[in-house]
């Protein structure tokens, strides 16, 4: 009996131990309270004080997946977004059409530079494409190479973790919000998740 248990410890470690791993790591779930709406506030005439609006805003959490599964997932979030007029955060301090830096003064830039590895000389063009190559965006299409960036920036500069999310968007449509629903198996692998505020 105890032969047979040792061997399905290996089994399950060992032999599977990734398979489970990964499966484990893509099934996380987590719990959070929201809280329930007050309702409208009306005078003794019946006219709206205070109401409530239910809003929408898109979290991601921290998982162990490939740059490719990353970028996919933040192509196919920013694109829904954009095709429901919803903005999301962009901060990403180049500009395309035409390529252009965005900082207040010439020491900031250089600072920039130097915290990316980028080469001082480097023109806004030229570090936009090594940014696309250290996170390994494989599209060529330049308006999506750069929604990818701004969420990889988000992620760099602000961090985030498996318990602690990184806010991509709020207020966003109920139709982001059901597109996003409908497309969560392809953006479960990188906990992407749509709350309502």
């Amino acid at each position: 009996m105890g032969i047979v248990i040792l061997v399905q410890l290996f089994n399950l470690q060992i032999v599977n131990g990734a398979v489970y791993r990964d499966t484990s790591n893509t099934k996380l779930t987590r719990e959070s309270t929201i809280k329930s709406v007050r309702g409208s506030i009306l005078d003794c005439s019946g006219n709206v004080l205070v109401s409530t609006d239910m809003t929408f805003s898109l979290d991601m959490y921290k998982t162990k997946v490939e740059d490719s599964i990353l970028n996919n997932s933040i192509a196919l979030m920013t694109g829904i977004l954009e095709q429901n007029g919803d903005s999301y955060n962009d901060n990403f301090p180049i500009s395309i059409n035409p390529f252009e830096f965005h900082f207040s003064s010439e020491e900031k830039l250089a600072q920039w530079k130097k915290d990316y590895k980028i080469p001082e000389t480097a023109s806004a063009q030229e570090a936009f494409y090594l940014l696309r190559d250290k996170y390994k965006i494989d599209s060529e299409d330049v308006n999506e190479i750069r929604r990818i960036l701004c969420i990889r920036y988000e992620i760099s500069t602000k961090g985030y973790s498996a318990t602690k999310s990184i806010k991509i968007a709020k207020e966003i449509s109920r139709e982001s919000a059901v597109q996003l629903q409908e497309n969560g198996s392809k953006l479960t692998r990188s906990k992407c998740c749509c709350r309502t505020c």
